[in-house]
C-alpha cells in the first residue's frame, strides 16, 4: 500500500467482539500490505495488535440490569466520547 495508512475505527464490547476485531484487523494488515491504524474501543487482544483504545473496553462489558444501571450515567459518557471520536475527521471513509 502507498500513501498514507488507512485510517479504521473500531469498536468491542466485549470479549468475543475483542476476538473478532482483532481478527478482522490481522486481516486488513495482511491483505492491505501495509500500515493500518486503528482507533476506537477494544480489549487486550485487539490493544496488542496496536489499536489506540479510547477507554478499557471492561468499563462497558457489563453484566446484569443492576450493573448497568448503577453505571449508566458513565456508559453515556463514554458513548457520547465514542461517537465524538468516531464523527472526527481522522477514519478513512474510502
Amino acid at each position: 500500500m502507498t500513501g498514507p495508512p488507512l485510517s479504521v475505527f473500531i469498536v468491542a464490547g466485549e470479549e468475543s467482539g475483542d476476538a473478532l476485531g482483532a481478527g478482522l484487523m490481522q486481516s486488513l494488515r495482511d491483505r492491505l500490505g501495509g500500515e493500518v491504524r486503528f482507533a476506537g474501543v477494544g480489549g487486550a487482544r485487539m490493544t496488542a495488535l496496536g489499536l489506540a483504545s479510547l477507554f478499557p473496553m471492561e468499563e462497558i462489558s457489563l453484566h446484569g440490569f443492576t450493573a448497568v444501571l448503577a453505571k449508566i450515567p458513565r456508559i453515556l459518557a463514554l458513548i457520547r466520547k465514542t461517537a465524538a471520536a468516531a464523527g472526527a475527521p481522522d477514519p478513512d471513509r474510502r
